[in-house]
């Protein structure tokens, strides 16, 4: 995330909520979420390959890795 934040010098809100139908293989555009600014930037030939080089697995072009959900702990007093 971080190079594509840095690639693309949009904050990193609006680097993950980017979407491949957003990516046009030249250019990615967005909406920024701060101003709503529409904008179109071109990709760094560095994010390019990356980008072209990944797996259109979702709708989202960056995945976060999902964490595992906290253990459940139960409020009962222990039976004895």
């Amino acid at each position: 995330m971080m190079s594509a934040s840095w690639d693309t010098a949009q904050r990193p809100s609006d680097v993950l909520a980017m979407t491949w139908a957003q990516y046009t293989g030249n250019t990615i555009r967005l909406r920024q979420q701060k101003t709503r600014t529409l904008v179109e930037v071109p990709c760094h030939p560095s994010l390019k390959v990356h980008l072209d080089g990944l797996g259109r697995s979702g709708m989202m072009i960056a995945l976060l890795p999902r964490l595992a959900p906290p253990p459940t702990f139960s409020a009962r007093a222990p039976s004895f």
